[in-house]
């Protein structure tokens, strides 16, 4: 089987890309934008709102993102005066959309708010502009244990000084109680028999869940048989959080596997037959923030940033989906019982990101062991 890549030739691969109807906006010149960046007058948006420093915000960003963002628009329109117009699209394409678009010279998009698994799509055309966070602020949101360092080895320079993160995502099983007698708590649990036709996961995930499988055994072999195994029971492969926790509900599947936690919270909280254990070993990712150098509004893109990565933006992440994790130190799940489940992991997650290299490599490497597309 012939492989499709994430990239092909010069651009994102077409029939991955999702249509936004932001190209051919027209400009006034006031901060309105005409779709290529040129028809924004001095592109921090004149007339519009004053920011706590002084200078003149946009009147309205536009977001790509891939989850829940209703508390944070509300509190940043709130606190800023500032319309945020959020586009949201499923897995990876927040990324692959914007390059595929920057690639046309389509610049309509201020802000990427989206998993740092694709990013390395972004940095590798050098397209996030420097967000000037104050060292205070970006010590306490790199405060993990070699984070950092991951992103440097995966992308190929400080990313400290470019992406902000904005909520940490650690990777769980999510069950329905009323299908589900009896708790599934690790990886080979959930390849017997008995789970055949009950699961999904999202295919991008399954990268990430091969890098586990080779922390969890003692050989490459052993973990990618358990790649065949998992796919011998014919999970369901699914795009979008929010998705496999309504297919989880519905009765469609009784268990989603390697979702992120924040994805129980919403549905507990509604009295929905909801539960979650963390696996050992899982894997956290970070939900960055991202401002094109070609943003249309830039100042304003870049006061955003650093707005979500202070201690009031962070306390808006935290209520994301009912209950997230923010990446700032100090901070929590915004929901108990998720947080409870947290703790009675007792884990340190391993922390994951990609750069080019390891995409293309473990990309292969699933499609090959079960045939999956991982670019959906």
């Amino acid at each position: 089987m012939k492989r499709r890549q994430y990239l092909r030739n010069s651009g994102i691969v077409g029939g991955a890309l999702l249509s936004t109807g932001l190209a051919g906006c027209t400009g006034d010149g006031n901060g309105n934008g005409n779709g290529n960046g040129n028809g924004n007058g001095n592109g921090n948006g004149n007339g519009g709102t004053t920011g706590s420093a002084g200078d003149e915000l946009a009147d309205e960003l536009t977001v790509y993102t891939n989850i829940p963002f209703d508390s944070v628009q509300e509190a940043y329109e709130s606190s800023s005066g500032v319309d945020l117009n959020v586009v949201t699209l499923g897995g990876p394409q927040p990324n692959l959309q914007y390059v595929s678009e920057w690639e046309q010279e389509q610049y309509d998009v201020d802000v990427i708010a989206s998993l740092d698994t694709s990013t390395w799509v972004l940095h590798e055309r050098d397209i996030p502009a420097e967000v000037e966070l104050d060292q205070e602020d970006i010590d306490e949101l790199w405060h993990h244990d070699g984070m950092a360092e991951a992103w440097e080895d995966a992308i190929g320079h400080d990313i400290r000084e470019v992406s902000v993160p904005h909520i940490n995502q650690i990777g769980s099983f999510i069950y329905n109680t009323n299908a589900v007698s009896e708790t599934p708590t690790t990886w080979d649990d959930i390849t017997g028999s008995d789970w055949e036709s009950r699961i999904c996961t999202q295919p991008f995930t399954m990268d990430y869940v091969l890098r586990l499988m080779e922390a969890h055994f003692d050989t490459v072999e052993e973990a990618e048989q358990w790649i065949v195994d998992f796919d011998d029971n014919s999970p369901q492969y699914l795009s979008g959080g929010g998705t496999m926790v309504d297919s989880v509900l519905s009765g469609e599947n009784d268990l989603s596997a390697y979702i992120w936690g924040m994805y129980a919270s919403g549905p507990i909280d509604e009295g929905a037959p909801l539960d979650l254990h963390f696996p050992e070993p899982t894997g956290m990712h970070s939900q960055v923030i991202n401002v094109p150098q070609e943003a249309p509004n830039l100042e304003t893109a870049k006061h955003f940033a650093r707005w979500v990565g202070s201690a009031e933006g962070q306390e808006a992440s935290q209520a994301i989906n009912g209950g997230a994790l923010p990446a700032r130190e100090g901070f929590g799940y915004g929901h108990d019982h998720v947080q409870q489940r947290w703790d009675e992991s007792d884990q340190t997650p391993i922390t994951i990101t990609i750069g080019r290299e390891d995409a293309d490599e473990y990309n292969e490497r699933v499609e090959d062991l079960i045939g999956l597309d991982l670019t959906s």
